[in-house]
Parts: C-alpha cells; sequence; structure tokens
C-alpha cells in the first residue's frame, strides 16, 4: 500500500468568523450555550455575538441594576447570572473565541423598561392615546426616550457595569429602530425646543450622546448600519454592521454591496450579515446562496485594502432557538 503525502495549508479569510444568538427572545440554558462555542470551534468561528436581551425579555443579571432581571427575566430560573456570564466568556476564550454582547437601544428596549418604565417613550399609536401600538411600525412601548436625561445617566452607569462584566473590549450598541417616537407629543415638543425639522435629527441627538458616553466609558463598539447610513460620525476603532438588503424589503432597500460599498468608502469597518439569516426557514437548497455570498464582491474593495486597510467580516445570525439545528452547518459560511 503506498500513501501520497498531501500538504494542506488552511487559513481563515476574514479576522471576524461570527455567529449572532439571541436568547432573548428564546432562553438557552448555559450548557446549549458552552454547546455552541464548542461547534464554533470546530468550525473555525471566533466571535459570538451574544444578543442577550431584547424586547421580550432581560435574563442578563446586572451587578448594579438587579431589578433587570428580577422583573424583566421571564422567570428567575431563566436568567445568566454574573458567574454564568463569566463561565460562559472563559469556556468561549480557552477555545479562541471572543463574545461581544449587544444591549440595543433605543428600540428593543421593552425588557428594560419592565424594571424602568419612565426610561421609555409611550407610543401613541392611534394618534391619542399613550401606550397604544400600531403595527407592525410599532409596539405600545419599545424606545427609550430621547427627551429624558435620566436616560442618558442609565446608560452612562450600565456601559461601566458591562465594561467590567465583558472583558474583550468591545460591545455592540445597536442603535436602530425610532418608529415609535414619530408619534410622541413629548418628542415633536422636544423637536421644536431644538429647531428639529425631522425625526432623524433626534435619533442623530440620542446616538450622539450615547457614543459620546461609550468613548468617556471606554469601550469599543459596534452598531447596526443605521446611523452610518445617515453620516453619524464614529470613533476610528468602531465597527459597523450592515443587515440590510434589497432580498429583505424590495421597496425599501438597497443590495448589500451598495451598503457596504458606500460605507467602507466612508472609512467604517465593516460586518456584513445582509447573507445569513440562517434561521429564516426556506425550501431547497438554500446553502447555495449562504456559499455564493462573499463580502468581498463589492466595487471599491480594492481600494479600501490598498488605501484603507479596513478588515471586511462575515456573520451569521441566528435569532432563534434552533441553535444546534440549524446553526451548523449553514453558520460557517460567514467565514
Amino acid at each position: 500500500y503506498t500513501l501520497n503525502e498531501t500538504l494542506i495549508e488552511d487559513a481563515p479569510r476574514f479576522p471576524h468568523r461570527g455567529i449572532l444568538l439571541d436568547t432573548a427572545r428564546h432562553f438557552l440554558p448555559k450548557n446549549t450555550m458552552l454547546q455552541v462555542l464548542d461547534s464554533m470551534s470546530w468550525n473555525k468561528m471566533n466571535v459570538l455575538h451574544w444578543h442577550i436581551v431584547d424586547d421580550q425579555s432581560f435574563p442578563y443579571e446586572s451587578k448594579i441594576f438587579p431589578n433587570l432581571t428580577l422583573h424583566g427575566a421571564y422567570t428567575q430560573r431563566h436568567v445568566y447570572t454574573q458567574k454564568d456570564v463569566t463561565d460562559i466568556v472563559d469556556y468561549a476564550r480557552y477555545r479562541g473565541i471572543r463574545v461581544i454582547p449587544e444591549f440595543d437601544t433605543p428600540g428593543h428596549v421593552q425588557g428594560f423598561g419592565k424594571a424602568f418604565s419612565h426610561l421609555l417613550t409611550p407610543c401613541y399609536g392611534d394618534g391619542q392615546n399613550a401606550g397604544t401600538p400600531n403595527y407592525p411600525l410599532h409596539a405600545a412601548y419599545e424606545n427609550f426616550d430621547p427627551t429624558n436625561p435620566q436616560v442618558y445617566d442609565f446608560v452612562k452607569a450600565f456601559l461601566v457595569d458591562l465594561k467590567h462584566t465583558f472583558v474583550d473590549g468591545y460591545i455592540h450598541l445597536g442603535l436602530d429602530e425610532r418608529a415609535c417616537w414619530l408619534s410622541s407629543p413629548v418628542v415633536r415638543a422636544f423637536m421644536e425646543r431644538h429647531n428639529y425639522t425631522e425625526i432623524g435629527q433626534v435619533e442623530q441627538h440620542y446616538v450622539d450622546e450615547v457614543l459620546e458616553l461609550a468613548d468617556l466609558t471606554p469601550i469599543k463598539y459596534i452598531t447596526w448600519q443605521d446611523p452610518a447610513d445617515r453620516g453619524t460620525k464614529m470613533a476610528n476603532t468602531s465597527v459597523v454592521q450592515v443587515w440590510k438588503d434589497v432580498s429583505l424589503s424590495p421597496n425599501k432597500m438597497r443590495g448589500w454591496r451598495d451598503y457596504v460599498h458606500d460605507l467602507t468608502e466612508a472609512g467604517h469597518q465593516i460586518i456584513l450579515s445582509s447573507c445569513w439569516y440562517i434561521n429564516y426557514i426556506t425550501y431547497g437548497q438554500d446553502w447555495r446562496n449562504f456559499y455564493n455570498c462573499d463580502p468581498t464582491d463589492f466595487q471599491g474593495l480594492r481600494q479600501v485594502l490598498m488605501e484603507d486597510n479596513k478588515p471586511i467580516a462575515g456573520e451569521a445570525r441566528l435569532c432563534v432557538s434552533l441553535a444546534g439545528e440549524r446553526g451548523f452547518p449553514p453558520g460557517p459560511t460567514a467565514a
């Protein structure tokens, strides 16, 4: 018998090879989280984007705001204690995986509001009554109140809390969703006082305040693409995550290549997620679409790499409970 000698040279293309895992809409036990980390390490994925809280629940145990889980978790059995978080972060680190938590604001904050309702803007979905929804645009309460100084005091303290718990150095700040503000007479009065003529200026006010607090903490941050699309100035170390694509909303969005081109040309570092909504149930061979998406396949890449040296990265979004069943093998296609 003879064996052919073969030399395999293998290396990942991107420094950020991520999986987004949502534990707010469907709580995942710690052991399941550890199993996901094992699967990630076997597939050379190196970033767990932990979408840990959202409207539905607040399972993260804060050191300085214990009422967040007391009132915001599904039950007290559905909580990630400080020890749980430390165990998960350490388990990931030993496998070469970074854990980046996401605490999204100003939208997706009903979980916060279950403990601190005074921080939220009541929505006027029916045009008259506070606390009324206007689906699918917005729920009854889903945004921080940009006119309330206590919101920024809370964010400042909470960022310090997170900095000492999650040691990676980066925190995902979200910074998307604002539809509720359009319905609020309080926000409209705020606009008049500041001579704002459109709701985007209120959003810019909020984003500027939060990013200034992040810089003062200090932490490095990732945001969804929404603020960057509107030209918000960010720190040089910041990263923008692209989620939009024409396939998600043909009437409202462009192709992801257009967004990546514009954002990299503006000097932003990019994570691309538009191609990998692997929690969406499809029929047929969806893996072909996952593999055919190349984060470097956009006009202007050569110029970006030669002049700006901005890394291009991929991240798959797994926003449901099917972490083991649907996360792999599709997830690593983002790498």
